[in-house]
């Protein structure tokens, strides 16, 4: 349970591109500012005669205004970081192949002569000090893997216009509880089994599991689910550049009347979908649906043939069938209690 009177959290993804010194050709611009606990981006050169005479931010802002090939003012994204960004936010980065979860630690801005002889080398002039994990792919939650490989220098997360407030929730105290078993442990890895995973499905909300899932994740669990219905998946069909669906399912019905043919379409994160895009289905077939958007998740009544997988049908589901979940899911999954 949130506490009201705490300020919200927000989520931010940062790209820290990739100069290096070619001195040291293998230290980044990346690695250069975790190395220092900091995240931060360039526009170093405004300091390239050194710190300011007077020191501050401001007497910072004043080189950075000076220099005509800015217009005359502080760049927005500098701002962003140095202002908007605020001490508890979680920072997400896409450290290849592996992730990282950071806390800023604090609300002091920083400038590149305060990091380091060597700040022009890398072009960082601004950054924020923070508390960094680094997070192995098959533990990232999919909201993670989402978040922190979209394009632009820093963005901030919308999440909070997109989902309801406990998939909100679930989404920082997942990457909360993840970075703090990293910290405390930066090799911890969980004990993944049948017993364990049935308990941590049973302590996990709903919103929690869809936040932990990726697309492949949510994929997998439908079509075992599906498959526990009688539904056999036929795996030539099963292409990623198929853009309607994802693959043809195949049953003999209860009742006679031949092999009934079925095709399922799956959305994670927030993604919904609109039902009446799937008024033309060839007779005889039917269409399983899913989505995991917190709110509305299927817009428009279903039309025949249509079925809209319920998400508590699934959940329950998931939480009675711990063995059939794929190894993966199970570790984002125990990563994510």
């Amino acid at each position: 349970m949130s506490n009201s009177t705490e300020p919200t959290r927000e989520i931010w993804k940062i790209s820290i591109h990739p100069g290096e010194d070619r001195r040291r050709p293998n230290v980044t611009a990346l690695e250069w500012c975790l190395q220092r606990d900091v995240v931060g981006v360039g526009w170093a050169e405004a300091y390239s005669a050194g710190a300011p005479s007077g020191g501050g931010k401001e007497g910072y802002y004043e080189l950075l205004r000076s220099k005509e090939n800015w217009g005359g003012r502080v760049p927005s994204t500098v701002r962003t970081l140095l202002e908007q960004v605020r001490a508890g936010d979680i920072v997400c980065l896409y450290r290849r192949p592996n992730y990282v979860i950071a806390i800023v630690r604090d609300d002091e801005a920083r400038f590149g002569p305060e990091l380091g002889a060597d700040f022009l080398d890398y072009d960082i002039g601004h950054a924020r000090n923070v508390d960094w994990v680094e997070i192995e792919p098959d533990l990232a939650p999919g909201f993670l893997l989402r978040f922190a490989t979209i394009q632009g220098i820093l963005a901030r997360s919308h999440f909070r216009s997109k989902y309801d407030e406990p998939t909100c929730n679930a989404i920082t105290e997942g990457l909360l509880r993840l970075h703090a078993k990293k910290r405390a442990d930066p090799a911890w890895r969980p004990h993944v089994d049948d017993s364990e995973t049935a308990k941590v499905l049973r302590t996990l909300s709903k919103q929690a599991m869809f936040s932990a899932m990726t697309p492949d994740d949510c994929e997998d669990v439908i079509l075992c689910f599906l498959q526990d219905r009688g539904w056999r998946l036929l795996k030539s069909t099963a292409w990623k550049s198929r853009p309607d669906y994802e693959c043809d399912l195949l049953r003999v019905p209860v009742s006679p009347g031949g092999v009934a043919t079925g095709r399922i379409q799956v959305k994670s994160g927030d993604e919904r979908i609109n039902t009446q895009q799937y008024q033309d289905l060839p007779p005889g077939e039917v269409l399983f649906l899913f989505s995991t958007a917190s709110s509305d998740p299927y817009q428009g009544d279903p039309p025949p043939r249509v079925e809209c997988l319920d998400q508590d049908d699934v959940v329950n589901w998931m939480r009675n069938n711990p063995s059939l979940l794929s190894r993966p899911l199970r570790m984002r999954l125990h990563a994510a209690a």
